[in-house]
C-alpha cells in the first residue's frame, strides 16, 4: 500500500506539472494566434480606410457642389502590368535592375489632361512606392473618345525584397479631380536581393568613417 503512494505520488505530481505547463503554452499559443489575427485586422483595416478615404478626398468637392461631376464613363483602365527595360512583360525582378510598369487606357469620352497614378503595395498593405503624370510628367494633353493611351513609368528598383501588387488610377484634372477608374491588385511583382537592410527600400548608399 505505502509502496503503491509512493510510486502513485510522484506520478501525480508530475502530471499535474504537465498539465499545468500544458494550460500555460496553450495560453501562450492563443496569445499569439490572437495577436496575429488582430494584426491581420488591423493592417485590413486600415488599408480599406486608405482605400476609402483616398476615393473620398477626390470626390469630396463634387458632393459638396463645388465642382460639378464629370460625365460617368470618361476613360477606364484596360490593362496594366510590369515589364523589363526593353519591354518584356515580367513577373519577378532583381533588385537594381530598371522596371517599368505599363498601363493602357481606353478613353470613352473626351478628357483634357488627365492625370494617371501608379502605386506599389507590398505585402503588409504598405505603400512602398508612389508617381503620378502630374509631377513626373506634367499635363498629359487631350484625349478623344475612342482613344486608347498607353503610359509607361520607368524607375529604378530598389524596392525591398518582397511581393508587390499593383494599383493603377486614371483622375480628372483640377483641384478637385474625379476618378475615372481604380484598380486594385492589376498584377503582382516579386522583388528578389541576395541583402538587404531591412527597410521598405534598399536606396544605394556609402558610409563614411573619420577618427579624430
Amino acid at each position: 500500500m505505502a509502496v503503491e503512494f509512493v510510486i502513485a505520488g510522484p506520478a501525480l505530481v508530475v502530471l499535474l506539472l504537465l498539465v499545468s505547463a500544458g494550460g500555460q503554452w496553450l495560453d501562450l499559443t492563443g496569445d499569439v494566434s490572437a495577436a496575429a489575427r488582430d494584426s491581420v485586422r488591423a493592417a485590413s483595416f486600415a488599408r480599406q480606410y486608405n482605400d476609402l478615404n483616398f476615393k473620398v478626398a477626390r470626390r469630396e468637392h463634387v458632393y459638396a457642389g463645388l465642382a460639378p461631376a464629370p460625365a460617368p464613363a470618361i476613360a477606364r483602365l484596360h490593362s496594366a502590368r510590369f515589364e523589363s527595360a526593353d519591354g518584356v512583360p515580367i513577373v519577378s525582378i532583381a533588385q537594381g535592375e530598371p522596371c517599368v510598369v505599363q498601363m493602357e487606357v481606353l478613353f470613352e469620352a473626351e478628357a483634357h489632361n488627365p492625370v494617371f497614378a501608379v502605386a506599389l503595395r507590398n505585402e503588409f498593405g504598405v505603400t512602398a512606392f508612389a508617381a503620378h503624370s502630374e509631377l513626373g510628367y506634367g499635363d498629359s494633353g487631350h484625349f478623344r473618345a475612342g482613344q486608347l493611351a498607353t503610359i509607361r513609368l520607368r524607375f529604378d528598383n530598389w524596392l525591398a525584397p518582397a511581393r508587390y501588387t499593383l494599383i493603377a488610377s486614371v483622375t480628372a484634372d483640377g483641384p478637385s479631380p474625379e476618378i475615372y477608374d481604380l484598380r486594385d491588385d492589376l498584377g503582382s511583382l516579386i522583388v528578389y536581393a541576395s541583402d538587404t537592410a531591412g527597410g521598405i527600400v534598399d536606396l544605394p548608399h556609402t558610409f563614411e568613417v573619420e577618427r579624430t
